[in-house]
């Protein structure tokens, strides 16, 4: 994917974030369920409808996507695993004619079809996949809003990892019931004309 962005004088990170009103989310929710779909997956999908209009490819393109990913033998080990897995989004579901329906369940088949491939190696996914100027991350984050610790009652505090220079990352943040949308990039890299806004109008 790429992004003719409009170049600013002065480069710096955007961070824009919205929470999603309850009403929304549960609706939200109710949706997901009838389409036996997740939260994550929906959200994903959205984003895809999204790229697709701003980046306009000519083929299939693809999204990275970042999980806990503690491989065997590491039980004990210290430290922060997780995967980059490649999500493909295939050209042929933004026609015209295609309901939303429709295309929830090709990306719902699309995930299930990922299996073993998604140990895939970083090294392997850069030869294998089509790179562009700019990467498009995305990430669903569910966490309390609390734990306790030692019998102490600890408040959990999210950070957005930071993002290389070519990078744009969407991240849903499921804190106990609220939801938050955040969307992180360079502004010399991409222009984002209310991204978050128009995906929650979809």
């Amino acid at each position: 994917l790429d992004y003719p962005a409009t170049l600013n004088n002065q480069p710096s990170l955007v961070t824009k974030s919205s929470m999603i009103d309850a009403e929304h989310w549960k609706e939200i929710r109710k949706f997901c369920r009838s389409q036996r779909v997740t939260p994550a997956l929906y959200f994903k999908a959205l984003y895809g409808i999204l790229l697709n209009t701003y980046c306009r490819p000519d083929s299939d393109f693809s999204i990275f996507e970042f999980q806990a990913g503690r491989p065997k033998g590491f039980a004990t080990a210290m430290g922060c695993f997780y995967q980059q897995i490649p999500f493909v989004f295939e050209k042929d579901c933004y026609q015209q004619d295609m309901l939303f329906a429709d295309y929830l369940k090709v990306i719902r088949n699309a995930q299930k079809s990922l299996g073993s491939n998604k140990n895939i190696s970083i090294f392997l996914q850069s030869q294998l996949l089509a790179t562009g100027r700019i990467k498009f991350l995305y990430n669903f984050y569910h966490f309390p809003a609390e734990i306790e610790v030692l019998g102490k009652t600890q408040a959990i505090w999210q950070y957005n990892p930071p993002v290389a220079e070519n990078e744009i990352q969407l991240i849903v943040k499921l804190i106990d019931d609220q939801t938050q949308l955040n969307l992180l990039y360079n502004n010399q890299q991409f222009t984002d004309y209310d991204f978050i806004g128009r995906l929650l109008h979809i």
